[in-house]
C-alpha cells in the first residue's frame, strides 16, 4: 500500500507525531480509575510501528491513571488530539484510507461530543497537519501545504473559524515551513518556522496576532527551539531548546532552564513534544531512553524541582499534545455505551 505523507513529515529532522481524533472506533477505555471532574490529564499520543496502530491516550499527572483515549479502528488510527477538555470538542488529525482505498490520508476532524458527531474540519485538497483548538473552542490553528503539480509546498499557518465554517491563511513563507503553534495569552499565537538551509534545519520561534499581520521574531535559530506549548492563562511558555527544558516570560524575554539538557544522560529528546500545564504550574514532555530503549514520558513543576518519568513504553513513539480537563465518570460511562460513531 502506498502511503502519502502529511505535511507534518515533510521535514525528517522534525518528525514529530501529528494530530488526530476520534472517529469510527469510537472510544476505548483503558485501565485506571474515572477521573474526578476539574483534574487535568495528560493528553498524549503512541504512535505504533504498524499501519493504523496509532492511539490517542490520557494520562494522570502523577502516572496514576491512564487510559486509551481514541483508540484505532480497522483502516483509520489515531497521531494525536488537541482538546480542552474530554468532554468538549476535540480536533484531530486521522491517518485513514484514502476514497480510493489505495493509499493512506490524514485528515483533520472535530468530534463534538456534546452533539455526538464528527466532520472533517477542512475541504481542501492540500496536506493537512497540526491542529489546535482555541480555549474557548471556537477556532483551530493550523499547518496546511498547498500542493502545485503534485508536490506539496512548505507549510503555512491557518486559521479555521468553527462558527462560520471559514478558513483564512494567516502566514505566507516562502520557502518555508510555520508549524506547531499555540495559543498564548490574548489573541497571540506562537509556532515554529522552520528553514532547511545549506547549514541544516534552522528554527525559529515566532509570534503573530490572531487577527494576523506580520509575525515577530521571539527566538532565533541560535537558540535550537524544537517545541513550544503556551497556557492561556499564564504569562510564560515552555520549550525545549538547545539548552534543554526552559521557561520563558513573554514580558520581559527571561528565561529559566528547567531540566540542562546536558544532565539528560541516557534520556534524547526526539521531538516529542511538550506540554505547559492551564494552569501553568506543571510541564509535561516526551523523552526517549537510550539504555533501556524505551519512550518515556516525564513531568516537572515550573520552578524546576520534582522532574519524574510516569509512563513507559517500547509499543511506539511518544508525542506529548496538552493538559486537558478529565471528564466526569458519568461521562465515560455515556462514552463506554456509545459504541462506534
Amino acid at each position: 500500500m502506498k502511503t502519502v505523507a502529511s505535511a507534518f513529515f515533510l521535514l525528517p529532522g522534525l518528525a514529530i507525531a501529528v494530530l488526530g481524533i476520534l472517529s469510527g472506533c469510537g472510544f476505548n477505555l483503558e485501565g485506571g480509575k474515572a477521573s474526578s471532574r476539574g483534574q487535568e490529564l495528560i493528553l498524549f499520543s503512541r504512535i505504533g510501528d504498524r499501519v493504523f496502530s496509532d492511539h490517542v491516550m490520557a494520562i494522570s499527572p502523577d502516572g496514576s491513571d491512564i487510559r486509551s483515549v481514541f483508540a484505532p479502528a480497522q483502516g483509520r488510527s489515531f497521531f494525536f488530539a488537541s482538546a480542552n477538555s474530554l468532554s468538549g470538542p476535540a480536533v484531530v488529525l486521522v491517518h485513514e484510507l484514502s476514497a480510493d482505498r489505495h493509499s493512506t490520508v490524514n485528515h483533520l476532524w472535530i468530534y463534538d461530543t456534546g452533539a455526538r458527531r464528527r466532520q472533517r474540519l477542512l475541504d481542501m485538497a492540500g496536506l493537512e497537519s497540526a491542529g489546535v483548538l482555541s480555549p474557548d473552542n471556537s477556532k483551530v490553528i493550523f499547518s496546511y501545504s498547498e500542493v502545485v503539480q503534485g508536490h506539496p509546498l512548505a507549510g503555512d499557518l491557518w486559521l479555521f473559524d468553527l462558527e462560520s465554517r471559514k478558513a483564512k491563511r494567516l502566514t505566507t513563507g516562502a520557502g518555508v515551513r510555520d508549524d506547531f503553534p499555540c495559543w498564548g495569552p490574548g489573541d497571540r499565537i506562537l509556532f515554529i518556522r522552520m528553514d532547511r538551509t545549506v547549514a541544516g534545519l534552522l528554527t525559529h520561534l515566532m509570534a503573530i496576532s490572531e487577527s494576523g499581520g506580520t509575525p515577530q521574531l521571539v527566538l532565533g535559530p541560535e537558540e535550537g527551539v524544537a517545541a513550544v506549548s503556551c497556557s492561556p492563562t499564564a504569562s510564560h511558555v515552555a520549550l525545549w531548546t538547545r539548552n534543554g527544558v526552559e521557561i520563558l516570560h513573554l514580558a520581559n524575554g527571561v528565561r529559566t532552564v528547567l531540566v540542562p539538557r546536558d544532565t539528560a544522560g541516557k534520556h534524547r529528546f526526539l521531538n516529542g513534544g511538550i506540554a505547559l500545564s492551564k494552569t501553568g504550574q506543571r510541564i509535561a514532555y516526551a523523552l526517549f531512553n537510550t539504555q533501556d530503549k524505551q519512550h518515556e514520558i516525564w513531568t516537572v513543576m515550573v520552578d524546576g524541582t520534582g522532574a519524574k518519568p510516569i509512563y513507559a513504553t517500547r509499543e511506539g513513539r511518544l508525542t506529548v499534545s496538552s493538559f486537558v480537563q478529565a471528564s466526569p465518570p458519568s461521562f465515560w460511562r455515556w462514552v463506554s455505551r456509545m459504541g462506534h460513531l
